[in-house]
């Protein structure tokens, strides 16, 4: 699914889970940061499940590059969206 929203997802040897743009971000985002776009909904339920599964550094993780492109597309995502993905990882972050 990172793949999917313009992201690469690796693991580091230490342990720790690194999520950053891909080098097709910009084509990607096309795709799916558009107003009223069911992917958001997708995105709350990937956070929750993230969340729920104890995968609490992945889930902060990809909070962190989906606050960057609501910071970038705020006017196209919404405030109500990035209130629920907020409201989903605020026990973690």
């Amino acid at each position: 699914m990172a793949k999917f929203y313009g992201f690469d997802y690796s693991d580091l040897p230490n342990g720790e889970t690194k999520i950053v743009r891909s080098v097709d971000y910009s084509k990607i985002i096309l795709k799916w940061v558009r107003r009223r776009n069911h992917n958001y909904l997708r995105i709350t339920r990937i956070l929750k499940c993230l969340v729920t599964l104890g995968l609490d550094q992945e889930a902060s993780e990809f909070y962190g590059c989906l606050e960057k492109v609501y910071e970038e597309n705020s006017d196209t995502i919404g405030s109500e969206t990035f209130a629920f993905w907020t409201e989903t990882v605020k026990s973690i972050i």
